[in-house]
Parts: structure tokens; C-alpha cells; sequence
């Protein structure tokens, strides 16, 4: 049994958080390296840590400056290094916490790349996720658990969605996306040409709000929904459009 993150790390097991765990203030390179810095005498020796995080970002196609300051960087860009700083344990075993939550599809592909190489090399891979296409694309075994209870294990082959989604809900399910009538009422927003001030890609956005209904704001990484909404309450400023709320 292991008495610390400490001792696990140091016996081949490393995680990959769903939840960002660095430190916005220092640079890439401190952080891949942090609690255990190379050193040259008394002091940090930065150009070994710079070689060594270069090295680590070469093997795995990772294209980021190892002197850049974490807190300036894509959000898909620091769970790259979450996953790097894993790898740089040389672990024996990894578990991944839904890493692809803030990728884009091309990085998704890219992360599924490096699990590969970690399993040509004889790592094992625990990976934690909802989304059923990772799931038959990466694994070989798969663990089920409903409200906190193992459920089943069970090799991936022979298996198909239904045969999951039943173990994972406790029954079948004859029709996962039932016909459902919805009558949506009058407009209660109601938003024409929208553009944000400091922020070029949000152009002249139009919508409307029913009641009785549930808008989404659908996109990629990257691809703005943040900025729509705070444009919208106020936190971006517009610089032209209409926002009607109650008619």
C-alpha cells in the first residue's frame, strides 16, 4: 500500500486530473519539473530542465515553448503538459481522468496517438471516460460502475453499445432517444446582430429564446461559446446590436 501521491509516483503510477493541476505563474518548464528540479550545485539548472522538457515535447509531437508562462496558454495547450508531465515519470501505469474534456478533435487524435506509444512501451492505461467512442477506439478491457458499485469487467470485443448502455442504467433501453412533442411558447429573448467590441470572430449574432425551451450554444474548443454569453451579460462590451429581453 502506498502512503502518499509521493510514494505512488515514485513506484510508476501517475495521474492525468480532469481538473488542470499547474501553476498559472511559472513557465512550462517549472512545472514539468516541479519538487524535482535538476540542480547544479546549490542551484536549478534551467538549461537541463529546458533540454529535458524539449526532449519529452519532441518525442510526443507536443509544439509548445518550454519557457512560456503556463497562465498564457490554451487551455487544451495545459492539459498537452498535464499528460507530458505524466509521461515524465516513466510510469508504469497511467490513469487518465476524462483527458479529452477541453480538446479539440485534432488534439483528441493526437493525445489517442500518445496512449498508443505508452502502450507500445508496456504502460497500462486506466482511462476514466462517458464518451463512447473513445472508449472502442482505445481499449481492450473495459469496467463498468453504476452509483459507486463495480458492475462488471469485461474484454472490450463481444461488446456493443446497447450491451454497455444496459450495464451502465440496470436495464435495457428499447429506445434511448424517444420521440418528445414540445410547443414552445412566445419569444422572451431575443438577441439581433450582436458584435463584441475586442473580440472580431463574435459578428453579428442573432437568436431567440422560446419559453418552454432549451437553446444551446454548440462549438469546439475554441470556437467562442464563452464569449457569446459574457457578451450578452455584459461582461464583453458591444459594440453594436440588440438585446430584448420580455419583448
Amino acid at each position: 500500500d502506498f502512503h502518499s501521491a509521493k510514494e505512488a509516483l515514485e513506484n510508476g503510477i501517475s495521474m492525468v486530473h480532469q481538473e488542470l493541476n499547474l501553476v498559472l505563474q511559472r513557465s512550462v518548464m517549472d512545472n514539468m519539473w516541479l519538487g524535482r528540479y535538476p540542480t547544479k550545485g546549490m542551484f536549478v539548472d534551467q538549461d537541463k530542465m529546458y533540454q529535458d522538457t524539449k526532449a519529452i515535447f519532441d518525442e510526443l509531437d507536443i509544439d509548445i515553448d518550454p519557457r512560456a508562462r503556463v497562465g498564457t496558454l490554451s487551455v487544451s495547450q495545459m492539459q498537452m503538459i498535464e499528460i507530458a508531465k505524466a509521461f515524465s515519470y516513466n510510469a508504469k501505469i497511467v490513469i487518465m481522468d476524462e483527458p479529452t474534456s477541453s480538446l479539440t478533435e485534432k488534439e483528441v487524435n493526437h493525445l489517442f496517438t500518445i496512449i498508443r506509444k505508452l502502450k507500445e512501451r508496456g504502460c497500462g492505461i486506466v482511462y476514466i471516460s462517458h464518451k463512447m467512442e473513445e472508449i472502442f477506439q482505445l481499449c481492450d478491457e473495459i469496467t463498468i460502475l453504476r452509483d459507486g458499485q463495480w458492475i462488471a469487467t469485461q474484454p472490450l470485443e463481444g461488446l456493443d453499445m446497447d450491451k454497455i448502455i444496459a450495464m451502465m442504467v440496470g436495464r435495457s433501453l428499447n429506445q434511448r432517444f424517444p420521440d418528445k412533442e414540445n410547443k414552445p411558447g412566445d419569444v422572451i429573448l431575443e438577441v439581433r446582430h450582436l458584435t463584441s467590441l475586442r473580440q472580431p470572430s463574435i459578428r453579428d449574432v442573432s437568436f431567440d429564446l422560446h419559453k418552454g425551451e432549451i437553446l444551446g450554444i454548440a462549438g469546439l474548443v475554441g470556437a467562442k461559446r464563452t464569449d457569446i454569453v459574457e457578451t450578452l451579460f455584459g461582461i464583453r462590451e458591444k459594440s453594436s446590436g440588440t438585446i430584448t429581453l420580455h419583448g
